[in-house]
């Protein structure tokens, strides 16, 4: 009988380790390019009150006196454009009047704005101020190739090792899948044997017990029976020593052995799980390591139930051992990647967050500790407006409400943070 699980895995694991490896490769690039454009947006503005200021200075000087204007103030534009350019790396500088229309004379194009990584670029704005009167508006736009060069690279790198993340996990389960498809199918053909053979021996209760050890056997586990009264073994099927290395016959003579064999961490737990099955007759489920013939330390899953005697008092202990070293290792693996996706995002200097639908933090990287002097710990599960200042908070709620309730995609405003020394930041939270 074949009951293809590793086709009917195949089919739901595939867009799976898709989606994962997709979500690696994008991740990391699209967190460093929204955090980058952000902080460039905010020099840009910087640096257009910069440019604007020594704008405003240069027409105020060269202006006569009475009402100011810009008219004839060309050459003092190219003039603070060059000074400003020699620290600077703009790509066009231009004033706009009261309509969004560029002054003629007042605007400049540095060469290679016109690439295609300058399509969007970083523009930062500032009023054009001459003797206490705003005559325009002055905009100065930045290149995003060095952003858009290293996300570049941080997307080939999580690219690759999406994919083989993805890879892995798909090739580790189709081979978990593969075995377990031919066990699954070994035990169904062993038990339709076994069937086979009890109705043509009916009678021979010999054969039958024969049938039934060779059953037992052949399961991918350790079978084992313990004596109640005894506390040791009186059963225990030859995977024991398959998996383990040793042989089954120490098992049944040394009274310690099994216990020496368990991880010294885990040995109490175990065995305390053991007795208290012997006590209550609950069925339990335990996982813990054990050390095997050569050194090896496995990782065991061992699943323990109390039969009774035909007068209900306790008669025998029995369970089976599996191992899951293979798994317990793909899930340290995928631990390992999730304290490494955390360091990188505790490494950028923004405050990367996550909240539920009623506004309460469910995420902050570690640079909210920074920014406000709040521990992470302290602040998650309380919502975002507890540390809003509190003459923000009714328009702050305002304005992130169609986000919460899921009517907008995005939403993005300067808001004051109250900080735990008592004071007040800015920040601008999208």
């Amino acid at each position: 009988r074949d009951i293809r699980l590793r086709q009917r895995l195949r089919y739901r694991l595939y867009p799976l380790t898709l989606l994962m490896g997709v979500v690696i490769s994008l991740g990391l690039p699209v967190v460093f390019y929204a955090a980058e454009y952000t902080l460039r947006a905010r020099v840009a503005g910087g640096d257009a009150h910069e440019f604007a200021s020594e704008l405003g200075e240069a027409l105020s000087a060269g202006s006569e006196e009475g009402r100011p204007s810009i008219e004839g103030g060309g050459a003092a534009f190219r003039r603070v454009v060059g000074v400003f350019l020699a620290g600077h790396r703009a790509v066009s500088i231009r004033v706009r009047d009261g309509a969004g229309r560029s002054f003629p004379g007042f605007e400049h194009t540095a060469q290679g704005g016109e690439a295609w990584w300058s399509l969007r670029p970083v523009v930062g704005s500032a009023p054009l101020v001459v003797r206490g009167k705003t005559l325009g508006t002055v905009e100065v736009a930045f290149s995003q190739g060095a952003v858009v060069a290293v996300s570049a690279v941080l997307l080939l790198v999580s690219t690759a090792a999406g994919a083989g993340l993805a890879v892995f996990v798909y090739t580790s389960a189709l081979r978990a899948a593969t075995s377990m498809d031919e066990q699954v199918r070994s035990l169904i053909g062993t038990l339709e044997d076994s069937r086979g053979e009890s109705e043509r021996l009916r009678g021979a209760a010999e054969e039958s017990e024969r049938s039934y050890r060779e059953l037992v056997q052949g399961v991918d586990a350790i079978v084992w029976a313990v004596d109640v009264a005894t506390r040791r073994f009186v059963f225990v099927s030859r995977r024991a020593e398959a998996l383990l290395g040793d042989p089954v016959g120490r098992w049944l003579e040394e009274p310690g052995f099994w216990s020496s064999c368990l991880h010294p961490d885990d040995r109490e737990r175990v065995l305390a799980v053991r007795e208290g099955v012997a006590e209550d007759g609950e069925d339990q489920e335990t996982e813990y390591r054990a050390t095997a013939a050569d050194g090896r330390v496995l990782w065991l899953r061992d699943q323990v139930h109390l039969v009774r005697d035909d007068l209900g008092r306790p008669w025998q202990l029995r369970g089976l051992i599996t191992d899951i070293t293979s798994h317990r290792r793909a899930e340290e693996a995928l631990e390992r990647s999730r304290e490494e996706y955390r360091s990188v995002v505790d490494s950028i200097q923004q405050v990367i967050y996550r909240t539920d639908a009623r506004g309460r933090w469910t995420f902050l990287s570690a640079a909210w500790v920074e920014v406000t002097g709040f521990a992470v710990e302290e602040s998650l599960g309380r919502t975002f407006l507890d540390f809003v200042h509190p003459e923000d908070r009714l328009r702050h709620a305002e304005l992130f409400q169609p986000l919460m309730g899921g009517a907008a995609g995005h939403l993005g405003r300067e808001v004051r943070y109250r900080t735990r020394a008592g004071g007040t930041r800015w920040m601008e939270v999208y």
